[in-house]
């Protein structure tokens, strides 16, 4: 498999994003570091995970080419 770079994109509403910034706690509670970044536009706030070379503790991102579900 290849490594590759990942983006994740969230863009849910102010109240909602404390279950993202949870679950991004919970994974370094676990040794799992990744670069984030995210700006407030006043109604949501658009937050993102950067699985990229700044991925360290235990996790890996490959690119595994999805199947046709037909």
């Amino acid at each position: 498999m290849e490594e590759c770079e990942v983006q994740l994109h969230f863009s849910v509403p102010k109240e909602k994003m404390r279950h993202i910034f949870n679950a991004r706690d919970e994974l370094l509670k676990a040794g799992i570091y990744f670069d984030t970044g995210g700006c407030n536009d006043g109604e949501s706030i658009h937050y993102d995970w950067e699985l990229d070379w700044s991925l360290r503790g235990g996790a890996r991102v490959f690119f595994r080419r999805m199947k046709n579900k037909e």
